[in-house]
């Protein structure tokens, strides 16, 4: 490998042998000239998307059998909710090394059947939930399952979960499944989905893509913090710049499965890897402590979906362990990721109803972000008519506005209190097209100006 020229290579699997074949070879001079050699790469790159996506659809699809086998049982669904969310936390703990390779499968495959599984489900959560000063009366096949602490465990279910063949059937199918390369971004629109039966059988059809959320991540914020830190030359600099990062607050108005707050957590992540990376110069880390830096209470999500809102705090929990484990990869030490000491604020509440504020005395935040909802002033319920007759009061003309604009006004509310905040919202061109515009744009320029 010199650098100076291009060799292009084909690769074929051949019953159990792989056949290499040399096609071509390029000189870096003639790379201009020849750029069609590589005409493959746009298309190997829509390759990988699209396999990401049939990736996460067919984890949705086995977690939409067990929703549908559950659900026949007439189990509560704000029930079902909570026991989707543990049991997806465990699918993706088992097969990510945050608990031992294959504990929660080989569990459910020892120990039940058609007639017991709920019982043993509801003793598994109990462990999860059971921190190490009390667990000496724990049996030993139960003490496998670490100590997660978070929340996510600790909220009592009303009754136990339903049993029967078809559910275990189900759930062991979505245990067989690897759960290792699933994305939080993706998959959390997709487990929303799976809950609303309307949605359920277009799996895949309704997510804000990463590359459109980038759109709105990139040029708020991630396009100035990644010039800056190439500008930084001392190590004092670069010091200053991480604990920027660290101090940094983020909110999600109307958050859903938490994709912005995901995407826009695991870039700051990567960003921090990289001032790790300069400072350390590719030495191992003793002192975990110098790894964390990026904390996920800094950011924030309000959501009125009780089973999203759950669903954003376990995909920034996931989120978090993929990032710890990219530490792993680059230093040979990570920050552990159970017990879950710390987790996304995530209310589960209308945000247009709340007093919008950060969990720490005279911070505000620096960046709101998301995607609210649209929802043209044929289609508003007689609530989110509520909430327009309440946020936009006063504006004249008010009643023709999407309901979007409710978040415009409150995110310029807050903006106008706390001048250094920055805001991007995504919404449709009709707030700034035809009648809207006016009455929109004229109260945001005039008035929270």
């Amino acid at each position: 490998m010199n650098f100076k020229r291009f060799q292009k290579h084909k690769v074929e699997t051949i019953g159990e042998k792989i056949k290499i074949t040399f096609l071509t070879e390029i000189k870096l001079e003639e790379l201009a000239e020849k750029l069609d050699e590589f005409s493959f790469f746009p298309d190997f790159a829509h390759r990988l998307e699209d396999d990401g996506i049939i990736l996460n659809q067919e984890a949705a699809r086995r977690m939409a059998n067990l929703y549908e086998a559950i659900e026949h049982k007439d189990y509560n669904r704000n029930d079902i909710s909570v026991l989707l969310a543990r049991i997806l936390f465990c699918l993706f703990a088992e097969d990510t090394g945050i608990f031992d390779k294959k504990v929660f499968e080989d569990y459910i495959t020892e120990n039940t059947d058609g007639s017991n599984l709920g019982e043993h489900l509801m003793s598994i959560f109990k462990t999860l939930d059971t921190p190490p000063a009390k667990r000496a009366t724990l049996n030993k096949k139960l003490s496998k399952f670490h100590y997660v602490n978070g929340g996510l465990f600790d909220e009592k279910l009303t009754k136990v979960p339903p049993t029967n063949k078809a559910i275990r059937t189900a759930l062991l199918e979505c245990c067989t499944y690897d759960w290792s390369d699933i994305s939080p971004v993706i998959f959390g629109s997709l487990f929303q989905a799976v809950i609303h039966e309307e949605e359920r059988r277009s799996l895949g059809a309704h997510y804000t893509s990463e590359k459109n959320i980038l759109r709105v991540v990139n040029p708020l914020f991630l396009d100035k913090l990644r010039s800056n830190f190439e500008e930084i030359e001392s190590d004092k600099e670069l010091e200053k710049f991480r604990k920027q990062l660290s101090t940094m607050m983020f909110l999600d108005p109307a958050c859903g499965c938490g994709n912005f707050l995901v995407v826009t957590y695991r870039e700051l992540r990567l960003l921090d890897i990289e001032i790790i990376q300069r400072q350390f110069k590719g030495k191992y880390v003793t002192d975990v402590s110098l790894l964390s830096n990026v904390h996920l209470a800094n950011f924030h999500g309000y959501e009125i979906d009780q089973t999203s809102a759950m669903i954003a705090e376990v995909a920034m929990w996931l989120t978090e362990h993929q990032m710890n484990m990219r530490l792993e990869s680059e230093f040979g030490k990570t920050v552990p990721t159970i017990p879950l000491d710390e987790a996304a604020v995530i209310v589960n509440e209308n945000s247009l109803n709340l007093n919008w504020s950060t969990k720490k005395k005279d911070v505000a935040f620096d960046y709101i972000l998301g995607n609210p909802p649209f929802i043209g002033k044929q289609y508003q319920t007689t609530e989110q008519k509520s909430d327009i007759g309440k946020i936009l009061h006063g504006i004249k003309g008010a009643g023709v506005l999407d309901y979007v604009t409710c978040w415009y006004i409150k995110s310029a509310e807050y903006m106008k209190k706390n001048p250094d905040t920055r805001t991007a919202l995504v919404s449709t061109n009709s707030i700034a097209q035809g009648e809207q515009t006016g009455i929109l744009w004229n109260e945001l320029l005039l008035n929270m100006i």
